[in-house]
C-alpha cells in the first residue's frame, strides 16, 4: 500500500451533530443509504458512532463512495431530488459534514474449535508428512506452469539454409580482407569497395528471401492453425460422445443412489473404477456423465431407477456406497421414516410403472438386496443425523438389522465435514464388513479413521472481490442462460437479494440475524437442498455484500467448493426447453432462478468428497483382496486432503497451504 493510500485509510469521512440528533440523524442516514448496516462488509462490527472529543458532538462514520459524496452535497445544497429529510437533517444546527480518524478495526474472533475426528488416530509423523505433501504440491504447480511457458520456436529448413548463406558470406569477406591487406593502398581499397557491393548485394538478397519465406510461414501457419481447430472441435466432439479413457484401476465400487458422483469423486482419487451406478434423478445423471469415467459401467450408461435392476445385471465389486434419499429421516420434514410414501424427484420425472413399495423410505430396501445378492467385501452409507432419532430409534434399529441380516459387520458414526471443508455438515456413516464366515476377513471391529482439520473459513470458498463481475462462468453457470437478454445485469446481482426479499428478511423473519451471515472467517451452515428456496424467511445463509447492495446467495460454484469438490468439476448443464420461466424484474427471458435452485438442489443432496475418501480408504483396508497392496488408510487421508486444498478458490490455495505448513513446523 502507497503512502497516499495509508494515508487515506487512516480517516474517515463523517458526519457531526449534537447528542440530541444521533438517534434521529442515524436512521436518516440509513434510509438514504449514507452509513453501513450490519449485513454489509463494511458494517459488520457495528454503526461505530462515538464521541469527538475536540468537539463535542458525536461522530457518525459515512461509507467512502462518491455517490455518498454527491448526495450529501446536492442535499445540503437542497438540490432538486435530494432526500429532504436529508436536507433538513443538514440544515439543523451544529451538524456538519467533516473527517475523523478512521476507527481501528475489530480484529474478528477466531473460532476456538479443533474439528480433527479421532485425533488420537493420527500417524505419529502426521505434521511431517504434511509438510511434504505440500511441497510436492507445490513442485507439481511450478512444473504445470513451466509446461504452460511459451515454448521457443525450431528453425525452418529455409531459416537454417539462410542462416549458413549468412555465415559463408561472413567467411568469404575475412578472406578478401586478409588478401587485401597484402596488397597495394590503391588496390586494398578497390577491392574493399568491390567486396562491400557484393555483400550489400548478398545481404539484399538475403532480406527478399527471408520476406518470402516469412509470407510463407505466415500462410502456413493460418493454414495449419485452422486444421488444428478443425481437429481441436473433432476431438472435443468425439470425447464428448465417447466414455473416458479407461485407467488401471486398483479396486471397483458400485454406486447407488449416486446423485452427482460426490462418492465417485472421491473414489477415483484413491484409484477406483466404478462398475455399475444408478440415479433416477436425470440433472444428477447429466453431471455424472460429465465427470466419472464411464469405461467400466454396463453399456458406458448410468442405470436408472434401481428397483428395476436386477441383482444379476449388476457386476462383481469391492465396495459398495450410496447415500440413500434422507428426506423421510430428516428433521427439516415430518420425518416419516421407514413409512414415508412418496416417491423421489427423479421417479416423478421418470417413464414406467412404479413398484408398489417404492416410497423413499424404502429405499434402503434396494441396498439390502444387492448386498446379499452381490456380498461385496464392505460397504459405505450416508445420511442425515435425523435417522438415528426418526421413530425413536426404531427406522435406525430396523436398517441396521437388515444390513446385519445380509451378512455384515455394522458399525456407524457421526461425522462433520467440517475438518475438511468450510462448512459444518454433520452427516451419519453406516460401514460394514463381510462376516468371515461369509467369505470376509478379519472379525474385528472397524474403526473410524483420523480426520484432520483444516481450519477452513468462508474467505477460502467464497469469489474474490471482483471475481463475479468477469463474468458467469465464475460462478460455475452457463452463459447461455441469459442468452438473447439485451441490458444484461452483472452477474453479481443475479445473486443478490431483491428489496422485497430483503424486506421480507428484516421485518418478517426472526431467525435471520446479520451475524448468521458467511463472513470469511467463520465456518459456512450446512448446505441442503432447498437452499435458496425461501431466501425471505432466513432459512438459506447468505453472503456479504459491499454497501449499499443487499447480501447475495451462494454461487453454484461457491457450493460445489463448500462441499469439497474440485474446481475442475463441471456443474450442471443448460437446457434451454427446461430452464424457460422468465427471470422476474429482468424481462422474459429463460428462467435463471430456475437453474439456480436446480443446481442447489444437487449440489445440496451430494455427499463430501474429502470424507468419503477419508472413510473409504480405512474400509478399503479390510478387504481381503486388497490387503497388502498399498497402505489405504494413508492413501485415503492424503487424497481427502488433496480434494479439499482443490476445492478452494484459486487465489487462496497458496495462502491455505503456506499457513498448513507453518502449524506443521509448530506442531513438530
Amino acid at each position: 500500500m502507497d503512502t497516499r493510500q495509508a494515508k487515506d485509510d487512516a480517516i474517515e469521512p463523517v458526519l457531526l451533530l449534537p447528542p440530541r440528533l444521533t438517534a434521529s440523524g442515524y436512521k436518516t442516514l440509513e434510509r438514504c443509504g449514507c452509513i453501513a448496516r450490519r449485513w454489509h462488509t463494511e458494517g459488520r462490527h457495528g454503526s461505530r458512532v462515538r464521541a469527538d472529543p475536540a468537539t463535542g458532538k458525536m461522530s457518525l462514520p459515512l461509507l467512502r463512495r462518491r455517490s455518498v459524496e454527491d448526495l450529501l452535497r446536492r442535499a445540503a445544497a437542497s438540490a432538486a431530488g435530494a432526500p429532504a429529510a436529508l436536507s433538513e437533517l443538514l440544515a439543523a444546527s451544529g451538524v456538519e459534514v467533516g473527517e475523523a480518524p478512521a476507527a481501528p478495526a475489530k480484529v474478528p474472533r477466531e473460532e476456538p474449535f479443533d474439528a480433527a475426528v479421532h485425533a488420537e488416530r493420527a500417524p505419529s509423523s502426521f505434521a511431517a508428512d504434511l509438510r511434504r505433501f505440500l511441497a510436492e504440491r507445490k513442485r507439481e504447480r511450478a512444473g504445470g506452469e513451466a509446461q504452460r511457458a511459451p515454448v521457443q520456436e525450431q528453425a525452418t529448413p529455409e531459416e537454417k539454409q539462410a542462416h549458413e548463406r549468412v555465415q559463408e558470406q561472413v567467411q568469404v569477406q575475412e578472406r578478401t580482407a586478409a588478401r587485401a591487406q597484402a596488397q597495394d593502398p590503391t588496390e586494398r581499397e578497390r577491392a574493399q569497395e568491390r567486396t562491400a557491393g557484393r555483400i550489400q548485394e548478398q545481404e539484399q538478397a538475403q532480406e527478399r528471401t527471408a520476406e518470402r519465406v516469412q509470407e510463407q510461414r505466415q500462410a502456413q501457419d493460418q493454414g495449419e492453425r485452422g486444421q488444428a481447430r478443425e481437429r481441436t472441435t473433432e476431438r472435443a466432439q468425439e470425447r464428448a460422445a465417447e466414455p473416458a479413457p479407461a485407467r488401471a484401476a486398483s479396486f471397483t465400487f458400485c454406486e447407488l443412489f449416486a446423485g452427482i458422483g460426490g462418492f465417485g469423486h472421491a473414489l477415483e482419487a484413491l484409484g477406483g473404477a466404478c462398475v455399475f451406478a444408478s440415479e433416477i434423478f436425470p440433472p444428477s445423471r447429466q453431471v455424472y456423465r460429465a465427470n466419472l469415467r464411464r469405461n467400466a459401467l454396463p453399456g458406458g450408461a448410468v442405470a436408472g431407477d434401481i428397483w428395476s435392476v436386477p441383482s444379476a445385471a449388476i457386476p462383481r465389486h469391492d465396495l459398495l456406497v450410496g447415500g440413500f434419499p434422507c428426506q423421510p429421516f430428516s428433521s427439516l420434514g415430518d420425518q416419516p421414516g421407514l413409512e414415508d410414501e412418496k416417491v423421489s424427484m427423479g421417479r416423478k420425472l421418470s417413464a414406467g410403472a412404479v413398484h408398489e413399495h417404492a416410497g423413499r423410505g424404502q429405499l434402503y430396501t434396494q441396498i439390502v438386496r444387492i448386498l446379499s445378492d452381490c456380498r461385496p467385501a464392505a460397504f459405505l452409507l450416508e445420511n442425515v443425523p435425523g435417522l438415528l432419532l426418526t421413530d425413536s430409534g426404531n427406522a435406525f434399529g430396523t436398517i441396521v438389522a437388515a444390513l446385519e441380516g445380509a451378512g455384515y459387520m455394522v458399525s456407524t458414526e457421526v461425522y462433520s465435514s467440517r475438518g475438511l471443508t468450510a462448512q459444518s455438515r454433520k452427516r451419519v456413516y453406516l460401514t460394514g464388513l463381510l462376516r468371515p464366515e461369509n467369505g470376509g476377513g478379519d472379525p474385528s471391529p472397524f474403526l473410524f479413521p483420523f480426520l484432520p482439520d483444516l481450519g477452513l473459513r468462508a474467505a477460502d470458498v467464497l469469489h474474490p472481490e471482483g471475481e463475479l463481475e468477469a463474468g458467469l462462468a465464475a460462478a460455475g453457470v452457463p452463459d447461455e442462460v441469459l442468452a438473447g437478454v439485451e441490458a444484461r445485469p452483472s452477474p453479481a446481482s443475479l445473486f443478490r437479494l431483491s428489496d422485497a426479499q430483503m424486506d421480507q428478511l428484516l421485518t418478517r423473519s426472526r431467525a435471520w440475524k446479520p451475524a448468521k451471515l458467511a463472513w470469511g472467517n467463520t465456518t459456512c451452515a450446512t448446505l441442503d437442498s432447498h437452499y435458496g428456496v425461501t431466501v425471505g424467511k432466513g432459512n438459506s445463509q447468505l453472503v456479504p455484500s459491499p454497501a449499499p447492495h443487499h447480501p447475495r446467495r451462494f454461487t453454484p460454484r461457491e457450493c460445489a467448493r463448500l462441499m469439497g469438490f474440485s474446481n475442475s468439476f463441471r456443474l450442471g448443464a443448460y437446457t434451454p426447453s427446461t430452464f424457460s420461466k422468465p427471470l422476474p424484474g429482468y424481462g422474459d427471458f429463460v428462467g435463471f432462478n430456475t437453474y439456480i435452485k436446480e443446481q442447489y438442489h444437487m449440489l445440496g443432496n451430494a455427499v463430501c468428497p474429502p470424507v468419503i475418501a477419508v472413510l473409504a480408504g480405512a474400509l478399503l483396508a479390510r478387504c481381503p483382496r486388497l490387503e497388502g497392496r498399498r497402505d489405504w488408510v494413508d492413501a485415503g487421508l492424503w487424497a481427502a486432503i488433496g480434494l479439499s486444498l482443490d476445492s478452494l478458490a484459486p487465489s487462496r490455495v497458496a495462502a491455505v497451504e503456506d499457513r498448513l505448513v507453518n502449524e506443521a513446523l509448530e506442531a513438530a
